[in-house]
C-alpha cells in the first residue's frame, strides 16, 4: 500500500504521486509517515522533505507549511519549495 503525496507551494503543484514512505521536518526533528498513518494536522519547519517512490529517494527543500494527513492521502501545503 502507498501514499497518494502531493506537495502544493505558491507556485503551485511541486509533485503528485505515490510514495511508500514519506520524512518531514518539524520544529523538534524528523518526522516519518508510513502508509496507514492516523490522521494527522501538523506544522511543517524550515528543512528537507524527503519521500521513497519506487526506488527513487527524492528530497525537496521547504521554507515552511503545514500537511494534512488522511486515508494515505498526504498533502503538504509549503510556503516555499525546490527540488534538493
Amino acid at each position: 500500500m502507498d501514499i497518494n503525496l502531493t506537495i502544493t507551494s505558491k507556485s503551485g503543484v511541486i509533485y503528485s504521486g505515490r510514495c511508500s514512505s514519506l520524512t518531514l521536518p518539524l520544529d523538534d526533528g524528523l518526522y516519518e509517515i508510513l502508509p496507514n498513518h492516523s490522521p494527522a494536522v501538523m506544522a511543517l519547519a524550515k528543512g528537507v522533505l524527503c519521500f521513497q517512490s519506487g526506488d527513487s529517494r527524492l528530497k525537496f527543500s521547504i521554507s515552511d507549511g503545514i500537511l494534512v494527513f488522511e486515508n494515505n492521502c498526504a498533502q503538504v501545503l509549503a510556503g516555499s519549495c525546490s527540488k534538493s
